[in-house]
């Protein structure tokens, strides 16, 4: 099961109050699971880390832009936060990788490819 298959109750709760039905039903027709749509709508990890050890951003070629953010402690990342400009593929990407890496060393997480978060 990849990351972005599922969603619990709690996230589905979110989803259901949050929704103005138009922006997840065209997400679903489209294709994303309920947990990209959730990652999506409620971006959990959207925002800057005034502390970041470390910045890096990036440029995809379709023209997304993602700055991500990382604190990072004895070589584990503590937390990360993402400012992204793009489609909801990248925003949930982004997103999910979060709950893929954080608590995670850094070999880890440079381990993590596209596989690990899209089915």
């Amino acid at each position: 099961m990849h990351l972005l298959d599922s969603v619990n109750k709690e996230q589905t709760k979110i989803l259901v109050e949050n929704d103005n039905g138009n922006e997840r039903k065209m997400l679903a027709d489209l294709g994303y699971s309920e947990k990209a749509i959730y990652y999506y709508l409620e971006k959990p990890y959207m925002g800057t880390l005034p502390d970041a050890d470390q910045v890096s951003e990036m440029l995809g070629t379709c023209g997304d832009t993602l700055k991500v953010f990382l604190k990072i402690d004895h070589n584990t990342i503590k937390d990360i936060r993402y400012q992204v400009l793009g489609c909801p593929g990248a925003i949930s990407a982004a997103m999910a990788s979060v709950d893929l890496v954080k608590g995670k060393d850094l070999e880890y997480a440079m381990s993590i490819d596209d596989g690990d978060v899209f089915t």
